[in-house]
């Protein structure tokens, strides 16, 4: 079993909320370097691009379908 250590609750909240399952919102917090919902705003296409693909390979059964 896999141990989620959540390092921004409020954050990974927020993501939980707008689709996104544990082990993805902990990838963008952790491994993207997100911090905060504005940053996810001002990302360029190639960069949400790249942040979908990315979170995909976590696990598509567990995490959400993203249509690039």
């Amino acid at each position: 079993m896999t141990t989620i250590v959540i390092t921004d609750p409020e954050l990974n909240a927020a993501l939980k909320r707008i689709g996104f399952s544990d082990a993805a919102a902990v990838d963008i917090i952790d491994s993207q370097g997100i911090d905060s919902l504005e940053e996810l705003k001002v990302l360029e296409v190639k960069d949400v691009e790249s942040l979908c693909k990315d979170v995909r390979k976590i696990g598509s059964t567990s995490g959400i379908n993203i249509s690039l």
